[in-house]
């Protein structure tokens, strides 16, 4: 009678990104990098799709998407307006949105509409990136006045976390990080991303041979 009157029912959310099931993924383990059609400086506008599907028995009601960024990353409305793209297209009026501001970092929320069950949703929004990767010019000098020209190349990444807050079931939440290359093609991409790490495994092998010789 109880299976029969649905008492053990309940929903089964989970999370995708990029393709990429986030679900159990409290961490991620590696970093996601895009491909910048511009230069150091310049600003780049990417959506992002987020995937919540119920494979469960139940409907969920008052989920809530939490997406955390630098303020760069997550800007305000004035500064970009929200275009959103939700499927079913029919919960787009159904989508309240709302940004707050964290120590430095931004907090976009999106409040969902039901989600029943074995059904999903998605949504897209924008988010705004620069190039993560710099080369700079050193110009110097040495003790007997000779001029010396390098570049060096200062890169970073940008930390992003996803929550999925839930009435009857625990947060799903997971942090990475995002790179971004400025190329011309996603070939070029992978390739300036392979050799920039080939050269942070050539340099923590030589600090490592060198730490191992003075001990």
């Amino acid at each position: 009678m109880a299976i029969q009157s649905g008492a053990f029912d309940k929903p089964e959310i989970r999370l995708s990104f990029m393709g990429y099931d986030l679900t159990t993924t409290t961490k991620v383990p590696f970093t996601w990098c895009l491909v910048h059609p511009g230069s150091a400086g310049e600003k780049a506008i990417y959506p992002f799709s987020f995937y919540i599907s119920n494979f469960g028995t139940a409907s969920c009601e008052n989920a809530v998407l939490v997406i955390q960024a630098s303020r760069f990353v997550i800007p305000e409305e004035k500064d970009l307006p929200s275009k959103q793209i939700i499927v079913p297209g029919v919960y787009k009026d159904s989508t309240k949105k709302s940004i707050v501001n964290l120590d430095g970092f931004n907090q976009a929320s999106y409040l969902l509409p039901p989600i029943h069950p074995k059904t999903s949703f998605m949504l897209s929004d924008n988010f705004i990136f620069e190039p993560s990767r710099v080369i700079m010019p050193i110009n110097a000098e040495t003790i007997d006045r000779a001029k010396v020209s390098m570049k060096s190349t200062v890169h970073w990444s940008y930390p992003f976390t996803i929550t999925v807050l839930l009435k009857n079931q625990s947060a799903i939440v997971a942090s990475f990080r995002i790179e971004c290359i400025s190329a011309k093609t996603l070939e070029e991409g992978i390739s300036q991303y392979l050799v920039s790490f080939q050269k942070l495994v050539t340099n923590y092998l030589s600090s490592l041979k060198l730490w191992i010789r003075l001990n």
